[in-house]
């Protein structure tokens, strides 16, 4: 299955999303190998959706006190907004193309550009939600 997911990012000229699902899915493996059953959650990975971007919408919900179904959802509360957006941002950052992140997110792809952009403007504007967007990535990439 993780070789099927690998190779449709290698189709879409992807090749870092590729690394990354064919690195998480060895990840897996070693951790079976080694007789592990109680691997974290954070070391399982699940192929329902794209591994990246499951972690990383995680990582948002948490941050910001909000749902993972609330962040796949509709809802434009503030905190629910600011969480799916970082989760489209960071999720464009980790090198996830435009299209991907759209599907998703069930968005399109104007809207995840628009989406990143308004990020952009906010780290560089607003010290306050700067600093929450900042804290998310932080934590995305395990610095705290």
């Amino acid at each position: 299955m993780a070789l099927d997911f690998a190779e449709q990012h290698i189709i879409k000229e992807n090749f870092k999303g590729a690394v990354v699902v064919l690195h998480a899915a060895m990840k897996q493996l070693l951790i079976g190998l080694q007789g592990n059953t109680k691997a974290s959650e954070e070391e399982m990975v699940t192929f329902e959706g794209h591994p990246v971007i499951e972690r990383i919408k995680r990582i948002s919900a948490d941050v910001l006190d909000v749902s993972v179904k609330d962040i796949e959802g509709k809802r434009k509360t503030q905190s629910v907004a600011l969480a799916r957006h970082c989760a489209v941002y960071y999720s464009r950052q980790a090198g996830i193309g435009v299209e991907e992140v759209a599907r998703y997110f069930d968005r399109t792809h104007s809207n995840v550009s628009h989406t990143c952009a308004k990020i952009e403007d906010l780290l560089e504007c607003d010290r306050e939600m700067g600093a929450i967007i900042k804290l998310v990535g932080k934590k995305i990439r395990g610095k705290d």
